[in-house]
């Protein structure tokens, strides 16, 4: 089963490999159409749980190769948006990340000794990986009290919204396509 969830994590970053090609031709959608695919198998999840059909062995085994998916479509667009400096697979990278910013800010600066000089570490880079990683924290807070309350329908609103968010670039896209 790990198997198969590695190879639909993987699948869903092959789902950027078109947005190169998109953004080759300057189109809205280089991002988009991947996000607005993602918020659609999140909706079909919320549904099916809202249903309440969600309930044997294979349907939930179909909802977490669903959310495999999700995840390396979500990883590929937060990598390629931030040219690989961040990955949100998980929340390790993003400490590890904060520790290595932290510990250029208190590490002894060797070559400031011997006249040379380093530019000093980014602020900006530190405040952003710690804006992630409480971004995490919010979202496992809200995920947990939301599948708790109501189950995999909890995820609706969130599906809904990215629906609405991507799918206008999309549709500018086509617009510009039909003339």
């Amino acid at each position: 089963m790990r198997r198969r969830a590695v190879l639909l994590r993987d699948g869903g970053r092959a789902c950027y490999w078109p947005g190169r090609h998109r953004a080759h031709r300057r189109l809205q959608s280089e991002y988009a159409l991947p996000l607005l695919l993602e918020a659609l198998l999140l909706l079909l999840i919320g549904i099916v749980d809202a249903q309440g059909t969600a309930a044997d062995g294979f349907e939930l085994f179909a909802v977490l190769m669903v959310l495999s998916l999700s995840m390396g479509i979500q990883n590929a667009a937060v990598t390629l948006m931030s040219n690989a400096e961040i990955r949100t697979t998980n929340i390790f990278p993003l400490l590890i990340a904060i520790g290595s910013e932290l510990g250029q800010r208190i590490a002894i600066d060797t070559d400031a000794v011997a006249g040379k000089s380093k530019p000093p570490p980014s602020n900006d880079r530190l405040a952003l990986l710690n804006l992630l990683a409480l971004y995490f924290f919010l979202g496992l807070a809200v995920g947990w009290l939301g599948f708790e309350q109501v189950g995999f329908a909890a995820i609706l609103p969130f599906a809904i919204t990215l629906a609405v968010i991507t799918a206008a670039p999309v549709i500018d896209d086509l617009m510009v396509a039909r003339r």
